[in-house]
């Protein structure tokens, strides 16, 4: 258990979101001038590519199916991962 009390968890939870969403360019996009060690960081966690997926099936100007079989199998692996820890723990 990290938290002492659930007031404080809200706060532990987003202390590692908010990095990692920096890192998968959710809240600036600089696709062309990011680093490329920071880019291929970000493209490891999910969250970059449920916000593209997102993106693109909300998207007016996207063709049937507006989604990549490479995201949704990223996403899938995290939960699959996810599901293993927490059958563990």
């Amino acid at each position: 258990m990290l938290s002492s009390s659930a007031s404080a968890a809200p706060a532990l939870a987003n202390a590692p979101l908010l990095p990692v969403a920096f890192v998968s360019n959710v809240f600036l996009s600089f696709e062309g001038e990011a680093p490329r060690g920071l880019v291929l960081v970000g493209g490891l966690f999910p969250l970059r590519h449920f916000a593209l997926s997102y993106g693109e099936a909300m998207s007016p100007f996207s063709e049937a199916p507006a989604f990549a079989w490479k995201r949704l199998g990223v996403m899938a692996l995290w939960g699959l991962l996810g599901a293993v820890v927490a059958w563990r723990k």
